[in-house]
């Protein structure tokens, strides 16, 4: 027979023929299945005509299957058990908590460092459990707040934040290292031994947007202040992509994580890295009351 004609067969004439076939009997299959005999024999002789052989001889309420019937019987006895078990599985899925986990894609370099922790860490169920996406690093905490996110990747400048809701986050470091700063081929300090923060006095910063990332204005301020000068802004930038463009151009320098940025480090930009006392850590971060324990497997396989 052509495939097509097999594709017309429907699940409902399958049933209808497991029936007949184990039953022999139409009245009693259409008993079963809230039909009438009419309508179950119709359904036979419909397959019948699409297969192209008998598949029953005898009476209506006494069915001899045919050899054909048989060898059909036997590949398809475990076709309606299958297809249940299949949909069953699938709505289990459907019913399942998965797990969504924010990761800033403001660096290339951190997401893959998180997602290899989670792959080498975590189980496969785990895995199978766990929605990744990926957001700029200002979206990220609104996103936890609004439960967008189960959990979230951020850096340690939006620990005042979560420390200030301490009664509804919890969170646990990653990673750690010290600030550094990132200087552009062709700034005067490019080729200089730099042995002091105060070597920085007289240049020009490039600064993440302090209206959205307050906490990173005020780190490099304080720094300076510790060194005895006010930071000159050269031009403030609302995302990290314009921030490297701007530092690839040379138009300024740039505080920031040596881990955060590993993305600029190249053989055009520079990085002078600042004692342990600037470190910046990785964190995860989520609700209070969403560590069932998936999340407890997940927070444990990115920061065991």
């Amino acid at each position: 027979m052509e495939q097509d004609q097999l594709f017309g067969i429907t699940l409902w004439q399958i049933h209808v023929f497991m029936q007949c076939y184990d039953l022999k009997n139409y009245s009693e299959v259409a008993r079963r299945c809230s039909y009438t005999p009419s309508a179950i024999s119709k359904s036979i002789h419909k397959l019948e005509r699409t297969l192209g052989f008998r598949l029953f001889n005898g009476q209506n309420n006494d069915l001899a299957p045919t050899k054909e019937a048989a060898f059909l019987a036997i590949h398809w006895s475990d076709l309606e058990e299958r297809m249940l078990r299949g949909v069953e599985a699938a709505e289990k899925l459907k019913s399942q908590k998965f797990i969504k986990l924010g990761v800033l894609s403001d660096s290339d370099f951190c997401s893959m460092y998180v997602y290899d922790r989670l792959e080498t860490n975590g189980s496969a169920q785990l895995l199978d459990h766990v929605q990744r996406e990926r957001l700029p690093m200002v979206d990220l905490p609104e996103a936890l707040r609004r439960d967008k996110m189960d959990a979230v990747v951020v850096t340690s400048t939006f620990l005042p934040r979560l420390v200030e809701k301490a009664n509804v986050y919890q969170w646990r470091k990653i990673v750690s290292a010290p600030d550094a700063v990132f200087i552009p081929q062709g700034h005067p300090l490019f080729r200089q031994n730099i042995y002091s923060f105060a070597a920085f006095r007289d240049c020009e910063w490039l600064v993440y947007d302090p209206d959205y990332f307050p906490e990173a204005y005020e780190r490099l301020r304080l720094l300076a202040a510790q060194y005895d000068f006010q930071p000159k802004i050269g031009m403030i930038c609302t995302s990290t992509k314009s921030l490297y463009d701007n530092l690839n151009q040379g138009r300024g320098i740039n505080l920031g994580s040596s881990f955060f940025n590993c993305d600029v480090e190249s053989d055009s930009v520079r990085k002078y890295v600042l004692g342990k006392e600037t470190e910046r850590s990785l964190l995860i971060a989520w609700k209070k009351g969403n560590l069932n324990p998936w999340m407890e497997e997940l927070v444990w396989a990115i920061a065991p």
